[in-house]
């Protein structure tokens, strides 16, 4: 990154290469917290008592 006066410059690979990390970035945060409450019903479904309260709290 190159600064010209006041202003910092990046050239486009940088400034494309700092998109797709913080894409991935973001992706991986979004699979992490959707994905761990869908893998605790689905442990908590083999586990216990899938009665009607658990059916109930499930709202897939």
């Amino acid at each position: 990154m190159a600064i010209v006066g006041d202003e910092a410059t990046a050239t486009p690979a940088e400034l494309g290469w700092t998109f797709i990390r913080w894409d991935l970035g973001l992706f991986i945060t979004g699979f992490v917290v959707g994905f761990i409450p869908i893998l605790h019903y689905m442990v908590g479904a083999q586990q216990g008592d899938v009665g009607p309260v658990f059916l109930k709290n499930v709202t897939l």
